[in-house]
This record gives C-alpha cells, sequence and structure tokens, in this order.
C-alpha cells in the first residue's frame, strides 16, 4: 500500500498480512510472560528496557539521555545479526507489534529499524487485531540464523538537550511534546520526578492519531498536522513524549501523513526534568 509522496505505509493490516506475497518477521515488544504464553508464529522477543533502549545497562542516568535512550549502534547492530535481520533481504519485512496500539515498543521498533535501514511496518491495532484475525499463533521460540548486517550510525534525525534548549522558543520551530495534555500541563506525573514540560512546547498526544485503537487514515493524518505546522516544514519539527517512545508513535504517523523529516528527542522530558533547565 503506497501513501503520500509514494511512500510505502508503515502501517499494515491482520488482513493485509494474510495477503502479503512477501518474507515475514515479526517483533513482539510485549510482556516477556505474554510472548511466552503465546506469540504470533515465528515471532522474536524484544524488551523496550534492554533491546530497544539501553535502559537496563548498569550504570544508566536518566539524566543522560533519559528513562529510554537509544543502545548505541553496536549493541544495536549485534541484536539485529542475532535476530537475523538484514537490509539484503528487499524482499522481507519486518512487523512491530505490541498490546498497545503500537504505543508501547511497537512504534520505536519500527523507528529504529528504518533508521537502520531496515524495511519495517507496525502491526494496526497489535495483538488484539491480531487475534481478532486469527493470525497463526505458537509456543515456538524461534532460532533465526544470524546475519552480518554492518551499522555505523542512524540514518533519521535525532536532536539532544542542548539543541532542544536552541531550538524551542525559535519561532521557525516547532518541539512537540506527545504525552497526554494532563502530564504535559502538570497535573499528573506517574513517571518523573518533576512534572510539567519543556518550555515552548506544543502537545498533541499521540492517541489523536488512532480512532478505535488503529492509526486514522494518512489524509486524516496529514490535515491535522498540517494545522499544527502551519508554514513550519516538517524538517523543523522536533517530537518528544516522556522517554523517546510515544515519541515514535507520532513520527509514524507524520511518515503516513508524507510529512517526513522531524526530529526525535530521545532523552525528552524524563531527560530534561532532571537537568532543571530554565524556562
Amino acid at each position: 500500500m503506497n501513501i503520500f509522496n509514494g511512500k510505502t505505509s508503515a502501517v499494515i493490516s491482520p488482513a493485509n498480512i494474510l495477503n502479503l506475497q512477501q518474507n515475514l518477521l515479526f517483533l513482539d515488544c510485549r510482556q516477556f510472560d505474554d510472548y511466552e504464553f503465546c506469540h504470533l508464529d515465528g515471532a522474536i522477543h524484544i524488551d523496550i528496557d534492554s533491546d530497544l533502549s539501553s535502559a537496563a545497562e548498569p550504570g544508566h542516568n536518566a539524566a543522560k539521555g533519559g528513562r529510554n535512550p537509544l543502545p548505541k549502534i553496536e549493541s544495536w547492530k549485534n541484536k539485529l545479526r542475532k535476530w537475523g535481520i538484514s537490509p539484503d533481504n528487499q524482499d522481507g519485512l519486518i512487523v512491530a507489534y505490541d498490546n498497545a496500539s503500537g504505543a508501547e515498543g511497537a512504534t520505536r521498533a519500527w523507528w529504529m529499524l528504518t533508521a537502520s535501514g531496515i524495511n519495517a511496518a507496525v502491526l494496526d491495532g497489535g495483538w488484539d487485531t491480531a487475534m481478532r484475525a486469527h493470525l497463526p499463533v505458537s509456543k515456538d521460540i524461534p532460532k533465526p540464523k544470524p546475519s552480518t548486517i554492518e551499522l555505523n550510525d542512524w540514518s533519521l534525525p535525532i536532536v539532544n538537550m542542548e539543541t532542544v534548549d536552541k531550538l524551542r522558543n525559535n519561532p521557525d520551530w516547532i518541539l512537540l511534546d506527545t504525552r497526554s495534555p494532563e502530564r504535559w500541563r502538570g497535573d499528573v506525573e506517574p513517571l518523573d520526578p518533576i512534572p510539567g514540560h519543556i518550555p515552548g512546547s506544543k502537545n498533541v498526544h499521540f492517541k489523536k492519531n488512532l480512532e478505535d485503537g488503529l492509526f486514522k487514515n494518512p489524509e486524516e493524518l496529514r490535515k491535522m498536522y498540517l494545522q499544527i505546522l502551519g508554514d513550519i516544514p516538517p524538517n523543523r519539527l522536533i517530537v518528544s513524549c516522556g522517554s523517546g517512545m510515544t515519541a515514535c508513535h507520532t513520527l509514524l504517523a507524520l511518515h503516513q501523513a508524507g510529512l517526513e523529516g522531524a526530529s526525535l528527542y530521545v532523552g525528552s522530558y524524563s531527560e530534561w526534568c532532571r537537568n532543571k533547565v530554565d524556562g
């Protein structure tokens, strides 16, 4: 399925999976207990803290990179090799899924894979829609043949805290926070020590990308984000959240809308608030 600018959709429905004439590899981003009980046939389990970030590494400090910093590229390369993933197989597709319409790891996996030159998508609606569509399941733990992928750096734009501080009040840029309005306003804060938001940021909850748990169609997403961007091009948009996870949900929505080029602030509010950067 093509979307704007001739790009391939990064969202795939269970029905399309059943009809797909491609080699598929599923990445299951749910909790391991759920994966161990039952998962899509052939799926490999990936963990938010130890695979999609370096949060599980000794000495992790959320003040330096946030609660879920990206792993070092060498570590990520070794994970891809272990899972047998390589960009050489142009006929293959990696499909990530979770229990939260992409918000609990699947869209982060999509961003990291895409930034590694891998053809990737997110299963629309995640595990629930997969079960309703009766996709094949298994309890078997796959043992993939290792790949020989080479990586040097992430190929999608990333910004650090210093860049965010420099640009957050610049009228030619937009800093977009994808957390809930309650967290952005500072009414509640379940995860970080200081409630609130990065001064100068705007708030659009990632759930606005969805309708009934599924991604809105590309036209709806494009209309919504063009209203937010106004005259600002998407390559002058910085997307953040609490720890660089649900920001990827909005980056995928922007891809669907044909508005690519936005930067990910990986450290996001969890890094910002721990450094007490002044407004």
